[in-house]
């Protein structure tokens, strides 16, 4: 057996839509051949976490969910409104960085890259340490660059 935890920030304003989220996730865990344990809040008292739990009888049956995860209908409708502040907050990112470019304004560039480095540390810290690399360090990178280049 397998147990997976996933760890959640909720943002406050944004309660609801988890809780909707949460609510289908659980279904579909449960219908892709996991037991889905519930939600948890790591510690007493109001908090902005929660901790997932669902396991699946083998590292194999796992997987199969895990290619369902990003093909399922129910899986994309379930995530949706999380997924479309996710994709916004991203076109903003890039919309500051675009214009810092092209408009040659160096305070601007380096406002915007430091954003994505501080996005990069904060889903490390509370998603996944692989987002340092594929967000968190291209940003150093570049900002690097940028300050090389100016």
């Amino acid at each position: 057996m397998i147990t997976c935890v996933v760890e959640y920030v909720i943002e406050p304003a944004r309660i609801e839509d988890f809780e909707r989220f949460a609510a289908a996730w659980m279904t579909l865990v449960n219908r892709h051949g996991g037991t889905h344990h519930g939600y948890f809040l790591p510690a007493e008292g109001a908090s902005d976490q929660a901790e997932a739990l669902f396991s699946f009888e083998s590292l194999a049956a796992y997987e199969r969910y895990r290619e369902h995860f990003g093909t399922d209908p129910e899986f994309a409708e379930a995530s949706k409104s999380l997924a479309a502040n996710q994709g916004l907050y991203n076109g903003f990112l890039v919309a500051g960085l675009v214009w810092g470019l092209v408009a040659d304004k160096y305070d601007v560039t380096v406002f915007f890259l430091l954003c994505v480095i501080v996005a990069g540390l904060y889903g490390a810290a509370t998603v996944s340490r692989k987002i340092l690399v594929v967000q968190a360090l291209p940003a150093v990178v570049a900002l690097v660059l940028v300050v090389l280049a100016h």
